[in-house]
């Protein structure tokens, strides 16, 4: 077989990629339930190159640093999950939650 060289941005590569995991994609559930199928190409192959090109993207790609605990946090890039103590009900103000006994806890 013969080989090539090409030249590609780590950008271009990384979207190559993922076109061509799209299409196998395609190719392997997809296109098999269409009326009229023929099957054609050899998925295994494309997987294997596939996974040559994402081992390429991975060690190019430029690794992220995990954040440390504690730097870089600002009240303001906080989550707002619930409400400010201001907005909270004052105490003694909330509706009481029903409970119901369990049918076993009954008294006959």
């Amino acid at each position: 077989m013969k080989s090539m060289n090409l030249k590609l941005t780590l950008e271009e590569l990384r979207l190559l990629t993922t076109l061509a995991t799209d299409q196998l994609f395609r190719k392997e559930f997809i296109d098999p339930k269409m009326p009229g199928y023929k099957p054609n190409g050899d998925v295994s192959l494309g997987k294997s190159l596939v996974g040559r090109l994402r081992l390429l993207v991975d060690q190019s790609s430029p690794k992220k640093k995990a954040p440390t605990r504690g730097t870089g946090w600002r009240p303001e890039h906080a989550s707002n999950n619930g409400p400010t103590p201001s907005e909270k009900a004052p105490r003694g103000t909330e509706e009481p939650t029903a409970r119901r006994r369990r049918p076993s806890q009954e008294k006959v």
